[in-house]
């Protein structure tokens, strides 16, 4: 039996994670397209791989219900990519949370019990315990700590480079350097994207997709949202060994002293992108040294700007089979969480997959 042809659009965390996943799956000959020269250079870059599922406030619905997934099978699928390309994918377990609001406990003690109902459990630590834990930091400023051990951190570009990696060992062919300008309607079913023919196409292309989208005659509004992080050296011996997030700044300890600093810059949804600045870059460090007075000292070593795709209209991520072009499925718009939700999202895909008509029924239908 023939294999169906399965094209890809996009090969960020989301795309690279849908071709590993999908290729477990012997009845697909997958192809994935990128404009880039390489993974992991659009908006998973852009990322530092702060994974917050239990820290988030959801407690059910949908987006509880993502993030529940996707823990879930990152923990079979660090292991499982790093036997397959032998190397270790560097990150950290657990992820501390800097609270500064003082009538916030409440909830999160609540939340505490909730989620040791749903089988995780947090710690919370008061500013005492937070000060002879993490010496370096500003323990005042605090209300209390609350520390996640289920949620972590992973360097999202090796993660990306990983999954191809692995993807490639099991098949897939991945076509960097080729930016999908044309795609081709034959019939109901058939579409060629670039002049190849597939029987299903999954787009997964982040802020690139609503053009191609338009080819389809879908209408994919997103929002440029400007992250920005800096690398710095810490000037002593006391980095911070935990990944912490405080005032939706992340702080990610590296090595040799080492560590990244970002946050989003957030604006309404009816505004236009924000373009990078310095200042901005001035503004989160000076954030950050009221948390983190040793940063005052770091030094920079790198600086970092660029953008990450929010829909308009509607909650991210966009997961869907297209009305008009069943055998297309969207996959993209993550927002903030694409690397968070990069293995629930290639769940789901496969879920839309299994449900579909193959193309190969629906031409004898």
């Amino acid at each position: 039996m023939s294999k169906q042809r399965l094209i890809i659009i996009g090969a960020g965390a989301i795309g690279a994670c849908l071709a590993y996943e999908l290729s477990a799956d012997s009845r697909y000959q997958i192809t994935v397209f990128d404009q880039a020269a390489g993974p992991a250079t659009g908006a998973t870059g852009a990322a530092l791989g702060v994974l917050i599922g239990v820290l988030c406030q959801r407690t059910k619905g949908r987006f509880w219900q993502l993030r529940q997934r996707t823990l879930a099978r990152y923990q079979s699928l660090i292991p499982e990519l790093e036997a397959a390309i032998g190397q270790p994918i560097p990150g950290h377990e657990g992820l501390l949370k800097l609270v500064t609001d003082p009538t916030e406990r409440e909830g999160w003690e609540q939340l505490q019990a909730i989620r040791r109902q749903q089988g995780y459990e947090l710690e919370l630590w008061d500013p005492s315990e937070l000060r002879d834990r993490v010496p370096s930091i500003a323990a005042e400023q605090f209300a209390l700590a609350v520390w996640s051990p289920y949620d972590r951190q992973i360097n999202p570009t090796a993660l990306t480079l990983a999954l191809v990696k692995a993807a490639q060992q099991r098949g897939v062919e991945f076509c960097f350097n080729t930016p999908v300008q044309t795609l081709q309607r034959n019939g109901d079913r058939g579409l060629s994207v670039e002049g190849r023919p597939c029987d299903w196409l999954i787009l997964s292309a982040g802020l690139g997709s609503t053009a191609i989208a338009q080819q389809l005659g879908l209408d994919l509004p997103m929002q440029p949202v400007l992250g920005q992080a800096l690398r710095l050296r810490w000037p002593n011996n006391r980095l911070p060994q935990q990944v912490m997030t405080a005032e939706d700044i992340h702080l990610v300890p590296l090595t040799d002293r080492e560590l990244w600093l970002g946050a989003t810059v957030e604006m309404p949804p009816d505004q236009t992108a924000i373009a990078p600045q310095a200042e901005y870059l001035e503004t989160l460090r000076s954030r950050a040294v009221q948390f983190w007075p040793d940063l005052q000292q770091a030094e920079v070593l790198q600086a970092w700007q660029g953008y990450r795709p929010r829909p308009l209209g509607r909650p991210a991520p966009v997961i869907e089979c297209l009305t008009d072009w069943p055998n297309v499925i969207v996959a993209t718009a993550h927002y903030r969480n694409g690397l968070l939700l990069a293995p629930v999202t290639a769940a789901i895909v496969q879920e839309l997959l299994a449900a579909a008509v193959p193309p190969s029924t629906a031409a004898m239908i």
